[in-house]
């Protein structure tokens, strides 16, 4: 049994989910779904045989995660004179997921702001959200707006249609969510008045 306590062990300390797998006793098959190896390797659903007797196990099937972050816009939102688009969202790293946006200015070159955990403009703080869905919140830990990174928010100067890429991290997700309900990356404008929007995007795989 050594073996096998062993590599129960492993998937804990890698981050491999543990929370909903199968055992059949009748023939030694383990089902675990949503397997996360070193916060860098993903996979579905991992299939193993273990052999009680021995204390050993094998490795049957293990099918990786299907892409869910795409080249193409996947969901878009208009306002202010901004084009928000989609591009996805990926389990990258243990409890943790990142959303991919880009974001286009339709108007004269002008600064935006895109909202991390938190920025106060206007008396309110704003922050971009993301749901999953067992209806948990999570503030942004970090956004990564044009070039620049920070835990809050990032400002960058944009040309009229020149897409700038938004990449956004949440962290501490219950691994027990499937998806997410509502992805809510927040902007604040800036030209002849400061504008806070947001866009809402619904029911996005990870």
């Amino acid at each position: 049994m050594r073996k096998i306590a062993s590599f129960c062990v492993a998937c804990l300390f890698s981050g491999a989910s543990l929370a909903t797998s199968n055992f059949s006793s009748s023939d030694g098959i383990l089902l675990i779904p949503d397997v996360n190896v070193n916060g860098s390797t993903f996979y579905d659903t991992v299939t193993l045989k273990l052999n009680l007797s021995n204390g050993t196990f094998s490795v049957l099937n293990a099918q990786p995660k299907s892409k869910t972050v795409f080249d193409t816009p996947i969901g878009s939102y208009t306002a202010e004179g901004y084009t928000v688009d989609l591009l996805g969202c990926a389990s990258t790293g243990t409890n943790e997921i990142t959303c991919y946006s880009r974001v286009v200015n339709n108007k004269a070159k002008r600064t935006l702001y895109a909202n991390g955990g938190s920025f106060t403009g206007g008396g309110n703080t704003l922050a971009s959200i993301l749901f999953d869905d067992l209806n948990n919140a999570y503030k942004a830990a970090s956004v990564t707006f044009s070039t620049e990174s920070s835990s809050n928010y990032v400002s960058a100067a944009i040309a009229q249609g020149v897409p700038a890429n938004v990449t956004l991290v949440f962290k501490g997700i219950n691994i027990k969510a499937k998806a997410i309900s509502s992805f809510q990356p927040a902007f604040l404008t800036t030209g002849d008045a400061n504008v806070h929007f947001e866009a809402n995007f619904r029911n996005i795989k990870f």
